[in-house]
């Protein structure tokens, strides 16, 4: 296997953050959309990459550090606009329902596409301005404390659901008496752990859970297939995860995945499915644009 960079269990989240997320950062406020996926099997360290801690700067993962840098750089980068507005939206797909991890109590979303451009929206999400840091870190913590989260046998605090933040940046400034407008987006994805129903022994509820889940990872490799080949069909409509990241997929954007992988023996048949999605991954070229 290929792969682009390799990280190890005595990698830092900094090390992390400047191999992936720096680039990715750098573009969206450089006005291109960008994604960065986390994928593997279930307790591989996935949440721990996207998250890690959000009390203390050290432990930070891809997501608080992500933020700082943003926020930081937009005083920067921007000053002599008039209008610079960060907003951010926390979803979660659950048993293939779209949740808003936002808000306390949430009904189902529905996805619906842009007339103009064909880009995919949850309906109805909220999204909220966001001003500093700490205010960042808080809504955040609130909407991880909604995430649907369960014991297994292969993972004692196992991520339910797929889980979705995505920021949007708005910058309006003045060129030769016109106003210039640019937008972009950038999704930072911790999805769920695929599992084998023989190592996480689940039934019940834990079961149904881990069927869906199963589903929307094999959807998404289906879409990574038909994109590597050329297909003229692309089954993005399959699963909610694909619809609705469906540029982030095979649209305008810069994407980054993180395979991750357990050096256990007994995980040795999932690690290496984990590392055949990642291959995979890199044949789909996606065409990103400045917006």
């Amino acid at each position: 296997f290929n792969f682009e960079s390799l990280a190890g269990p005595d990698s830092s989240q900094e090390e992390i953050f400047e191999t992936v997320g720096r680039e990715a950062c750098e573009a969206f406020l450089d006005g291109f959309n960008a994604a960065i996926f986390a994928y593997g099997q279930t307790g591989s360290g996935k949440t721990h990459t996207m998250y890690g801690s959000l009390e203390e700067r050290e432990g930070a993962g891809l997501i608080p550090r992500s933020l700082e840098f943003i926020l930081g750089r937009m005083q920067q980068n921007f000053s002599g606009a008039q209008h610079v507005a960060l907003r951010c939206c926390l979803l979660e797909i659950y048993n293939e329902q779209v949740i808003d991890l936002l808000v306390a109590e949430s009904r189902p979303l529905q996805i619906r596409e842009r007339m103009d451009d064909g880009v995919t929206f949850a309906e109805g999400a909220c999204s909220p301005l966001v001003r500093s840091l700490s205010e960042a870190l808080e809504l955040l913590r609130g909407g991880i404390a909604r995430r649907r989260v369960g014991a297994t046998c292969a993972n004692e605090c196992s991520s339910r659901s797929h889980c979705i933040l995505s920021l949007f940046l708005d910058v309006r400034e003045e060129d030769k008496a016109k106003m210039v407008v640019k937008t972009s987006a950038l999704h930072l994805v911790d999805l769920a752990g695929s599992e084998r129903q023989n190592q996480s022994r689940s039934e019940g509820k834990r079961l149904k859970e881990a069927n869906n889940i199963n589903r929307s990872l094999s959807a998404l490799g289906n879409v990574i297939l038909s994109l590597g080949s050329g297909s003229r069909h692309i089954p993005y409509r399959d699963s909610k995860l694909t619809f609705l990241l469906r540029n982030s997929i095979g649209g305008n954007s810069k994407t980054f995945l993180i395979a991750n992988v357990s050096n256990e023996p007994v995980n040795f048949g999932e690690t290496i499915s984990t590392l055949k999605f990642a291959s995979s991954s890199s044949s789909s070229k996606l065409l990103a644009r400045r917006n």
